[in-house]
């Protein structure tokens, strides 16, 4: 019986486990294991990846990092160093040159100003250096000496910069168009300024990705800035943003070909026409995120949404409200505040209440006080009879003539009551969603429904879709026998389309 033993594995097997360990770690162990795996150690096919997080560690063995730095720098893809600053006096030393002619990455973390312009200066003389991630604490006056060193790295496709200050008063010049970088992706993890920003843009003409933690108003009163062309920009973030909104839009409007997806702006004071002409241009929808208190305004380019079926997509009103969760009752004021402020900036046109139960009280409250409202999507209703607002009751009356909704989606419906109710509340619904009906058989459901708007002489509901994952042919049959039979319609059409079963009459 033969006998596997280590030895007997392959050099790429051997460069395969490596990658998974430290570059230092891997030196260490196995260099003067034996002639082999010092050759293996050795070979230009073997790249090293430096992690240096442990001051302790670096001091115990400062001899193997001082011959692995000298001898193998060929060698090395990546360094990532993360050390106090008090132990980083190593690096001033370190001599970086084009010999390190692999290294592609690297992170320096707490390095001392003199120690990291010393370092950046010297990184620009690497011929594979794509990748460079700072996490400093650099005062505001050095932040602008390392942009300008960063920006003129001949190879960088992606740079992360974090501080905890701002570029700071001493701004750099405006490139020319023999200054460009060759940035694709950059990541600013510190406050910014506007003109900051287009100052660092009119540099990265390749950039298609930009995230910025924070857009803060510039320092003066000086002109905006906008001398920078970003024609592959596809993606913006920015988590806070206090900034003008007209100021905002020119920027945008400066970078032509940002599609959002998914862009959202807290703390930021929202638009004050939504339904401008360069928002329909742009094909951008305004949408409001509440959580109890909390709220995000939020700008993305329109996606279809449940009730795009069988109606055209009007842009100019595609503002959309979603709340998350309420607050408890003896807050209700305020909510109702922010809501009022809300209207004074844009109309709601969509409301989702993603909450997992609403009851009636609030629900007529928010319709009314939202009265633009064309559809309403709800998780569930508070099932309690005593809510249930009787046929007589003369503001209820008088609440429902005032609403306009005319697409109604319930996701989960514990009892008919309940899309009885909807229909009162909505009396000029024209289509109703309706997702899970509980253990009540479609059958009944659909003939319940058609009994109800044929005693109320309903002219304005025509449409009917109920999810029914296990909708065959026999039971469209089924449905549609038992519609002509009982003579609850005449002219109608009933399919089933991706789980669904739609029935719409005339």
């Amino acid at each position: 019986m033969s006998i596997t033993i280590i030895e007997d594995f392959s050099n790429e097997i051997f460069y395969e486990i490596f990658e998974y360990l430290d570059g230092f770690k891997t030196f260490k162990a196995f260099s003067n294991l034996n002639h082999r795996f010092t050759q293996l150690l050795n070979s230009s096919s073997f790249l090293f990846n430096l992690d240096l997080l442990c001051s302790k560690l670096i001091e115990l063995n400062m001899n193997i990092y001082e011959q692995l730095l000298l001898n193998n720098k060929h060698q090395i893809l990546s360094f990532r160093i993360c050390l106090p600053r008090e132990k980083c006096e190593f690096f001033s030393s370190l001599s970086i040159d084009s010999s390190f002619n692999h290294l592609e990455s690297v992170f320096l973390n707490s390095f001392s100003p003199a120690i990291l312009m010393s370092l950046l200066t010297n990184l620009s003389c690497l011929p594979r250096l794509f990748s460079l991630t700072i996490d400093t604490e650099l005062l505001s006056t050095d932040l602008s000496e390392a942009y300008r060193l960063i920006l003129v790295l001949p190879k960088l496709k992606y740079a992360t910069i974090s501080a905890f200050s701002s570029i700071g008063p001493k701004l750099l010049p405006i490139a020319t168009d023999e200054q460009t970088s060759t940035i694709e992706h950059l990541i600013i993890n510190h406050d910014c300024t506007l003109n900051e920003l287009c100052i660092l843009l009119s540099y990265t003409p390749k950039l298609y990705r930009l995230n910025l933690l924070a857009l803060t108003e510039n320092y003066s009163h000086h002109e905006l800035i906008f001398s920078f062309s970003c024609p592959n920009l596809t993606y913006l973030a920015i988590e806070m943003a206090y900034i003008r909104f007209d100021e905002f839009e020119m920027f945008i409007t400066k970078t032509k070909s940002i599609d959002p997806e998914s862009g959202s702006i807290t703390d930021f004071k929202p638009p004050d026409q939504c339904n401008s002409l360069f928002w329909l241009e742009k094909k951008w929808t305004f949408e409001v995120e509440m959580d109890s208190f909390n709220y995000v305004y939020s700008i993305c380019s329109y996606k279809k949404r449940w009730y795009d079926v069988n109606s055209s997509i009007e842009l100019s009103k595609s503002t959309r409200l979603t709340l998350v969760d309420l607050p408890d009752d003896d807050h209700m004021m305020v909510f109702h505040l922010i809501i009022r402020d809300l209207l004074l900036v844009t109309q709601i046109y969509h409301l989702e209440i993603t909450k997992e139960t609403i009851c009636f009280n609030i629900l007529i409250k928010l319709t009314y006080k939202l009265s633009s409202l064309d559809s309403l999507k709800i998780t569930s209703l508070i099932q309690s009879q005593f809510e249930y607002p009787s046929i007589k009751d003369k503001n209820f009356h008088f609440v429902s003539k005032k609403i306009n909704i005319t697409k109604v989606y319930l996701e989960k419906m514990s009892a008919i009551d309940e899309i009885y109710f909807l229909m009162r509340l909505c009396p000029r619904m024209t289509h109703l969603k309706v997702d899970f009906i509980n253990d009540m058989d479609i059958e009944l459901f659909i003939r319940n429904i058609l009994k109800k708007i044929n005693k109320d002489r309903n002219q304005y509901l025509r449409s009917l879709c109920i999810r029914k994952p296990t909708a065959s042919d026999e039971i469209i049959q089924k449905l549609e026998e038992m519609i002509y039979q009982g003579q609850l319609l005449n002219h109608f059409t009933i399919t089933s389309v991706d789980d669904n079963i739609y029935l719409q009459w005339k």
